[in-house]
C-alpha cells in the first residue's frame, strides 16, 4: 500500500488545506490492514521527513513497517 503523507502532525491543518495527509490520519486506517501489507510512504517533505518518518512509526499498537519511497526506487507487486 502506498500513501501520501507530505506533512508531519504539527502541520496537520496545512496537510488539510492543501489536501494531503498527516500521520496522525494514517494511524486509524493502519490499524484496520492485516499484518502483512507492505506500507510505503511517498511525497514526504523532504524538510520534515525525518519528523513524518517517526510520526510514522510512534504509537502504532499494530507496528506494521513503513518504508519511504525513493526517487529511482522500483517495487515489484
Amino acid at each position: 500500500m502506498i500513501c501520501e503523507v507530505t506533512y508531519p502532525n504539527e502541520q496537520a491543518q496545512e496537510a488539510a488545506d492543501y489536501g494531503h495527509m498527516a500521520p496522525a490520519w494514517l494511524l486509524p486506517l493502519r490499524q484496520e490492514l492485516p499484518p502483512q501489507v507492505q506500507l510505503w510512504a511517498s511525497h514526504l517533505d523532504s524538510a520534515a521527513r525525518d519528523s513524518i518518518l517517526t510520526q510514522l512509526q510512534a504509537d502504532d499498537p499494530v507496528a506494521l513497517p513503513i518504508r519511504p519511497l525513493e526517487q529511482g526506487m522500483v517495487i515489484e507487486l
